[in-house]
């Protein structure tokens, strides 16, 4: 007889907290030398556009980390707080478009552009995984899941400007905002496997469509085809 894994007394209060917690030192880290410092010195040239959607990502990262120290002790704050993601992923997403817009724009003026597609995209599956999960709300072992590959989804370019720190890496694209950026999910994976003995479905189902999703996106990056369909969304949008 198989045993079906008892996915409902997974708690995971600390792997979970330790998760968010990461999630926001990788972006914090990440955007610093290209956002944070500039600030400080007054040297900031990015549109105005970057700072909400600096803050709205920032709220996104504030909000999981609040909502893994509510669950599972004060879940009637955790589930009044929770309605917060249906403005904050979009605003997120939003301002991720918009900031392709920008960068779009910018690259053309110079007489060259690499298009957005990945600005919307990303965006896009990050809002899709959102819903999902606060349409599963009611099933903790798939909301928790889903908000954690949602937030894999969401920080990948913080990972990639961890370039301008680790310089020497080659094809940072693959090593950081790939590879890096997918360990947590994979970390949380093999925790089900040895915890209960099989992958939650929710990174079967969703979090390898995901990881399929980004590598296709980051082997694409640069060819003809990818940066005519930015440029067509490019002309959707601008």
């Amino acid at each position: 007889m198989t045993v079906r894994p008892r996915w409902h007394v997974d708690r995971g209060k600390l792997f979970y907290r330790a998760a968010a917690w990461a999630a926001l030192g990788v972006v914090l880290a990440g955007f610093f030398l290209t956002y944070t410092a500039p600030m400080m010195r007054g040297s900031f040239s990015g549109p105005p556009l970057a700072h909400v959607h600096g803050a709205s990502l920032l709220a996104w990262l504030v909000l999981v980390i609040a909502q893994a120290h509510l669950a599972p002790s004060r879940m009637a704050l955790h589930r009044r707080l929770g309605w917060a993601a249906l403005i904050v992923a979009p605003l997120v997403a939003l301002t991720t478009i918009g900031i392709g817009v920008e960068a779009t724009r910018r690259d053309l003026a110079a007489g060259g552009s690499m298009g957005m597609a990945g600005n919307v995209t990303a965006p896009l599956v990050f809002c899709t995984v959102v819903a999902a999960a606060v349409a599963l709300r009611r099933k903790p072992h798939w909301h928790k899941r889903l908000i954690l590959i949602a937030s894999v989804v969401v920080i990948w370019p913080a990972w990639f400007r961890w370039r301008h720190f680790l310089p020497w890496i080659p094809r940072p694209d693959i090593a950081l905002g790939l590879v890096a950026a997918d360990l947590v999910m994979v970390a949380a994976m093999v925790r089900d496997r040895v915890q209960f003995g099989a992958v939650h479905p929710a990174y079967l189902w969703v979090g390898l469509p995901v990881m399929a999703w980004q590598t296709v996106e980051t082997f694409a990056f640069g060819s003809a085809w990818w940066t005519r369909f930015g440029q067509w969304l490019y002309g959707l949008l601008a």
